[in-house]
C-alpha cells in the first residue's frame, strides 16, 4: 500500500538496492521458489515438539541449498551459453 502511494518508482529503487535489474529479478525467482516449497512452511511449527523442530530446521537448510544450487547452475549455464555465442 505504502509502496503505491510513493512518488518515486520503488521498483527502480529496488533495482538501485540489489544492484541492478539481473540480480533483484534473480533475487525475486530465489524468494518465490522457497516461498513455494512446502517444506519452507512454518504451518503447525507451535505444535512441534523441539526435537522435531530442530530436524525441520535442519531439512529446511538442506533444502535451501537444494535450490541455491539450482539457481546457481542455471545461472552459470545461461551465461556460459551467452559468452559462447559471443
Amino acid at each position: 500500500m505504502e509502496r503505491d502511494n510513493a512518488i518515486f518508482d520503488t521498483l527502480q529503487l529496488s533495482y538501485i538496492i540489489y544492484d541492478g535489474q539481473d540480480s533483484f529479478e534473480r533475487r525475486r525467482v530465489l524468494k518465490s521458489m522457497v516461498e513455494s516449497d512446502p517444506l519452507m512452511s512454518n504451518i503447525d511449527r507451535d505444535y512441534e515438539h523441539h526435537s522435531d523442530r530442530y530436524l525441520r530446521a535442519l531439512k529446511k537448510g538442506e533444502r535451501l541449498l537444494e535450490i541455491l544450487n539450482q539457481v546457481i547452475i542455471s545461472f552459470f549455464r545461461f551465461f556460459s551459453s551467452y559468452f559462447h555465442q559471443i
